[in-house]
């Protein structure tokens, strides 16, 4: 399995001796190795780019609970892949300009993981920060 920042691929190499499993352990270090059941091992390979159908079909933009979410394809299919973080609209919209907050609404295209890494930077100041000691014992 490659494992992206952004999509995944999978690709089954057979059923192989437990030497062959091993082999490969050995050869691929930074390969991850997963038990899926008694008779099925994965090995996973992280990798720090998107995925070609992430270059293909990624966007960036707000779902319908005010998430800064990574959807396959323009946000108005609501197919969401993952939420990020909970935006803070009101301030967003007063201190953006407004083609910009309609861009995010429409869906920011990503194509490259520059692009994915810069729209998280960006929107990660409007992001609605966490509420301290909410959940601390004794409190």
């Amino acid at each position: 399995r490659k494992q992206y920042v952004c999509g995944m691929e999978e690709k089954a190499l057979g059923i192989l001796p437990p030497e062959r499993i091993a082999q490969l352990a050995a050869e691929h270090p930074e390969w991850e190795f997963e038990a899926e059941s008694a008779r099925a091992v994965v090995f996973v390979e992280r990798i720090d780019d998107l995925s070609e159908e992430c270059k293909r079909n990624a966007y960036i933009g707000v779902d319908a609970a005010g998430g800064l979410t990574l959807f396959d394809g323009p946000p108005s299919e609501a197919r969401a892949v993952k939420t990020f973080f909970q935006l803070d609209i009101e301030h967003l919209e007063s201190a953006l300009p407004e083609d910009v907050v309609t861009q995010l609404r429409e869906g920011i295209r990503i194509t490259d993981l520059t692009d994915y890494h810069s729209v998280l930077s960006t929107f990660s100041d409007y992001a609605v920060e966490e509420t301290e000691d909410v959940m601390k014992p004794g409190m």
